[in-house]
């Protein structure tokens, strides 16, 4: 199995040393770093020096004694409990001003899975590591999609897999001089993937890469939300066409719905980011805020609960006769990055079935699937590899997936 490499060492190997300053000025950041975190430490200490009532000005609950007597009674870890979550508020500030501190002014993440790259642009540190755990084959993917694809065709259906491209792949030249080292493992997936299916425009493999980067060169800091590790509201809206238009490339929907969906701009919302949530922090970013919102077209929702609680969510249209519309019922394999994308396709589907990947997998495992027309298997960049070579293949999962795909569509292809 390939070994997640080391960054660090790889950083040392492959690119040229960092300028002097540079250098200088990392350390001294981890030095300042190192001392800020010291804090953390000051709710416990002050419980060992019995200073805890001045530090939030009441009566906390105090830490049980364990001895022989008090070790196997409940009550001792009730107390304990108690006792730790009368001291997470302060905790919690520390965290916070220590993790601001190092982002804001070094530009540095206390936790690992946070790097802060150029202009403190933060990157999920997945984004670099996952894609090593999984050797990638693109032609031996290809022809396993591809066997999918025949499946479904044979039966009046259809299977779709959409490939999100990371935001470190995206914005790679704020990752700063440690990029090639960062990116070993993901440039090649992302290269092998571009050049297999990149050109195919009607094939079952839909890669964006060059057109979120065109989008980012265009509108600097639109497409990807600041503090995320997702895509904006615009970055979605992308997805969402390019999704539509691949449909009806492949005569799968309407050429009606070529170029959907339309949105309309509405004030910018302020929204939590991701990544300033590891690094302890609770600020927000402005995203554009664009909504769809098709005339005539209402969207109902049921929703089934499910194993991870993310529950199997059914959005079924009404819409005026002669709206264009994909037809029948189109489950939808998703991960994080559809939360936004489901609100802005729904409109554009008779029925939309989303289904989390930590759900489907396990369903599929158990041979239970929901009926559906067609299938639709969203990925970010950072899991393709996992997911087509790892868990697609599991003989159980390919037995449902094929015996679901052989099933006559209940909504013939047009």
């Amino acid at each position: 199995m390939t070994q997640t490499p080391n960054l660090e060492r790889d950083v040392e190997s492959r690119v040229a040393p960092a300028p002097a300053r540079a250098r200088r000025g990392r350390s001294g950041g981890r030095l300042l770093v190192g001392a800020l975190a010291v804090l953390l430490l000051t709710p416990t200490l002050l419980s060992l020096r019995g200073g805890d009532d001045a530090v939030e000005n009441r009566a906390q609950v105090p830490f049980p004694k364990l001895d022989a007597s008090t070790v196997f009674d409940p009550n001792t870890y009730e107390q304990f409990d108690d006792a730790l979550k009368d001291r997470l508020t302060l905790r919690r500030k520390i965290i916070k001003a220590v993790g601001e501190a190092g982002y804001d002014g070094l530009g540095y993440s206390l936790n690992s899975k946070v790097y802060v790259g150029e202009d403190h642009v933060p990157f999920l540190s997945e984004d670099f590591t996952k894609p090593c755990h999984t050797p990638f084959d693109a032609a031996q993917v290809d022809g396993r999609l591809r066997a999918f694809e025949q499946t479904a065709r044979r039966s009046g259906k259809d299977v779709l897999f959409v490939v999100v491209p990371d935001k470190s792949s995206v914005l790679r030249d704020k990752l700063g001089w440690p990029a090639d080292s960062l990116m070993v493992c993901a440039d090649p997936v992302r290269e092998r993937s571009q050049a297999r299916w990149g050109a195919d425009t009607t094939g079952p493999v839909v890669t964006m890469w060059p057109q979120f980067a065109a989008a980012e060169r265009a509108e600097p800091g639109r497409v990807w939300q600041a503090g995320d590790s997702h895509w904006s509201y615009q970055g979605s809206m992308m997805f969402t066409r390019e999704v539509l238009d691949r449909l009806v490339a492949r005569g799968d929907a309407p050429a009606g719905l070529r170029g959907a969906p339309g949105a309309e701009r509405r004030p910018d919302r302020r929204l939590e980011g991701d990544l300033y949530r590891l690094m302890g922090m609770n600020r927000k970013d402005s995203v554009a805020n664009w909504v769809v919102d098709r005339e005539g077209v209402t969207v109902s929702t049921a929703t089934t609960a499910t194993t991870t609680g993310r529950g199997l969510r059914t959005r079924t249209t009404s819409a005026p006769a002669g709206t264009p519309m994909v037809p029948g019922r189109t489950l939808v394999v998703y991960d994080s990055f559809f939360y936004v994308a489901e609100q802005q396709m729904a409109p554009y589907f008779q029925q939309m079935i989303a289904l989390h990947w930590d759900d489907f997998l396990p369903m599929a495992r158990a041979g239970q699937l929901p009926e559906f027309d067609r299938v639709i298997f969203e990925s970010a960049q950072r899991s393709w590899p996992q997911r087509t070579v790892d868990q697609l293949p599991e003989p159980a999962v390919t037995a449902t997936l094929t015996a679901a795909l052989s099933k006559p569509a209940a909504a013939p292809r047009r």
